[in-house]
């Protein structure tokens, strides 16, 4: 979540500056209004570069680990743990460090205002558009937990099927290494030795395939 530098004037009139976090500036001026606050001026305030964090960004988020966090928030969910507690229960569980950030700044953004759908819809790199739209169906229709239970099994029928497709094509895959690498040990060490025999009995070869063949 950002944060931004405020200057307001207070009910008596006397200049007052500061700094908070907030989703946007108008959540952050809305804030400010609710003090009692006439706001001035709002600004973001820069974020220092961090190599950390910035690699981070090409860190690969799995499926399985959407999958455990799906599960997992619908378990607590279900449990009657309110959303901002769950999620900030789980920031601390989640050990890929790109989804860890994800999730820490949807749970600032719904701490600033935000809906869950909404905060997600600023990640789409990490949570799919299907997931997006579940969330927010199950808002408007006040079942939450209900579709976060429907998206962990989902999940879960997806991690399975895709493993049983990388199972099912493991072993296609290290036939065709092996095929092709007994195709180039004929090319180099068995096709050569009929060519020199055909040479040495002065048989015509073909001249595409034989004139590689010889050249090796």
């Amino acid at each position: 979540m950002p944060t931004y530098s405020y200057k307001a004037r207070d009910e008596s009139g006397k200049m007052v500056s500061g700094m908070m976090e907030a989703a946007s500036k108008d959540i952050l001026a809305s804030k400010l209004q609710k003090l009692k606050y006439t706001v001035t001026s709002i600004t973001e305030k820069a974020i220092p570069f961090s190599i950390d964090k910035f690699l981070r960004r090409f860190t690969r988020v799995k499926l399985n680990d959407l999958v455990m966090f799906d599960v997992q928030l619908a378990n607590m969910i279900s449990s009657g743990i309110s959303l901002p507690t769950s999620l900030s229960t789980l920031k601390d569980q989640i050990e890929n460090e790109r989804l860890k950030d994800a999730v820490i700044e949807v749970h600032d953004d719904i701490k600033g205002g935000l809906t869950f759908s909404d905060a997600l819809k600023k990640h789409p790199d990490i949570f799919p558009n299907i997931f997006i739209n579940m969330i927010h169906a199950g808002e408007v229709s006040g079942n939450l937990d209900e579709i976060l239970n429907r998206l962990a099994v989902f999940a879960e029928r997806e991690q399975e099927l895709k493993q049983r497709i990388s199972t099912a094509m493991f072993y296609p895959m290290i036939l065709a290494v092996v095929g092709f690498f007994v195709i180039i040990m004929i090319i180099v060490t068995i096709l050569p030795s009929f060519a020199k025999i055909f040479i040495e009995a002065n048989v015509p070869l073909p001249s595409l395939q034989w004139s590689f063949i010889t050249s090796i």
